[in-house]
């Protein structure tokens, strides 16, 4: 409900905050729904192939090498539905935490998220070079590996078989930048403006094929945001996408 402003006094100021409160929260109600919309969609895809390949297995008399792609079908689509659960109550939690800033070894931070996604990589025989630099940032730990695994897990998707993809640290006049760089498929300038929205792809085929849900690089963007920083994006169809982070000299220890 919106009031009508009939003048420049104090009621008439009530009446404009009173109405900027309600489109905030008409603004807060769409996001909210269009959020379980979303969630609701992609949950549906997943539990139908579970619900329908179960019932094959169930009812139907079937040859062992067709059970076994059955209960192939289902572990595929119940790993995507664990790793679409954690990663949204991730990016919840995400929301509601109030960051605990401790100093970070740079180093020791890179090494730790290269061991995590070094197994994933593998699968496509792609490899991760990684360069680093002796600095030390601030933040926790925990969330920010997490971030730029999603990363680094966006541009193993993006990226072909056997390629390599870049994690590297370098200071900058203002700080620490650490960043991901792919030679993959690249993202054109209208998916670049919405490649952080939660459950967002710009390839829906070839993200759920790799069993994506489109809330990796928004719960990155958004961990990073808890930092009070920005994750900053660069592409080019067919050249490959670069992602960073500047962790500003504000966010910084002394090492």
């Amino acid at each position: 409900i919106r009031v009508p402003v009939t003048s420049n006094d104090e009621v008439g100021q009530l009446a404009l905050a009173f109405n900027n409160m309600a489109s905030s929260l008409a603004s807060s109600e769409s996001v909210r729904r269009n959020f379980i919309a979303n969630v609701s969609h992609e949950l549906k895809t997943p539990m139908t192939t579970i619900i329908g390949y179960a019932d094959m297995l169930r009812s139907k008399e079937m040859k062992r090498e067709n059970q076994v792609l059955a209960a192939s079908y289902i572990f595929h689509e119940g790993k995507r539905l664990e790793a679409m659960s954690m990663k949204l109550f991730d990016f919840i939690y995400t929301k509601h935490r109030k960051i605990e800033f401790q100093p970070i070894s740079v180093v020791n931070f890179m090494q730790e998220v290269t061991e995590s996604v070094t197994p994933i990589l593998a699968q496509k025989n792609q490899t991760l070079v990684c360069t680093t630099v002796e600095a030390r940032i601030e933040g926790d730990s925990n969330l920010l590996k997490s971030a730029f695994i999603n990363i680094i897990d966006n541009a193993r998707k993006a990226s072909e078989q056997g390629s390599e993809i870049r994690f590297f640290a370098k200071q900058t006049d203002d700080g620490v930048q650490i960043g991901v760089q792919d030679f993959g498929v690249g993202i054109s300038e209208e998916h670049l403006q919405r490649i952080f929205d939660e459950f967002y792809m710009v390839d829906k085929s070839r993200s759920r094929k790799e069993g994506g849900a489109g809330l990796g690089l928004s719960l990155a963007a958004s961990i990073v945001e808890s930092h009070g920083e920005k994750l900053e994006i660069e592409s080019t169809v067919g050249e490959g996408t670069t992602m960073w982070v500047v962790f500003h000299e504000k966010n910084l220890t002394e090492q």
